[in-house]
């Protein structure tokens, strides 16, 4: 049986806007999906950031010829999985909320890869940009799910004495005001902590901050003060 043949999409007609998220190098990569209108989205968006040579895999197809990618971007599955080992390539995985968990493992015996939420465009250009520079990449809310599920590399996190003071404060119910009476810093003090603290957990909010500390194994489980 031939082998499909790889398809070039058709080409924007207007100027590429070129994207601040990825290097101005040209990089060959691969879709492949099994809805036509999902692939049809990913390529377009790939080729409007300017940074791309887009190729369109059949959904049936397992192998390649006469192409030399340089990065492949696919659905999350078994199918995709083999092609990117047999290519030895990055891949750049499409998910649409909690992937497959006997995937993930699959995933997390590659060397490169991204896990990409579909439902975050700008989320796949972040994948790829993480791929190029050699990194790993999975959405935070992601993480915090295969690490709870005792899934994955545990993130490292180095957290101050203060800051494991401040995070302790923010499992109970008290104000942020009374939390910085009891920790005798002054409301704008604790803010800068906070605002700190926040970016070393990838948070948004004490919820989040709290919830993560404890996937990561720095608090205990337990209530969360709203």
């Amino acid at each position: 049986m031939a082998t499909p043949r790889i398809q070039t999409t058709t080409p924007i007609a207007r100027p590429p806007q070129r994207s601040f998220l990825l290097p101005v190098k040209t990089i060959k990569v691969g879709v492949k999906h099994r809805q036509p209108v999902i692939a049809e989205g990913i390529c377009t968006l790939l080729q409007r950031s300017g940074n791309f040579e887009v190729y369109s895999i059949p959904p049936e197809s397992t192998r390649l010829g006469g192409v030399q990618l340089q990065l492949v971007v696919a659905e999350l599955t078994p199918e995709s999985l083999q092609l990117v080992q047999q290519l030895a390539l990055p891949g750049a995985f499409l998910i649409y909320k909690k992937p497959c968990q006997e995937l993930v493992v699959q995933l997390l015996g590659l060397k490169l890869f991204a896990l990409v939420d579909l439902s975050e465009p700008k989320d796949l250009l972040r994948g790829c940009a993480s791929l190029l520079e050699g990194k790993n990449h999975i959405p935070p809310d992601l993480a915090v799910q295969l690490l709870r599920d005792g899934l994955g590399p545990p993130r490292e996190v180095r957290l101050t004495t203060r800051q494991l003071d401040i995070l302790l404060a923010l499992q109970g119910p008290h104000r942020l005001s009374q939390i910085a009476t009891d920790l005798q810093v002054t409301p704008n003090t604790l803010k800068s902590h906070l605002k700190y603290l926040y970016k070393k957990l990838n948070a948004k909010d004490r919820r989040q901050a709290v919830e993560r500390a404890r996937a990561l194994d720095l608090l205990e489980e337990g209530p969360v003060a709203k």
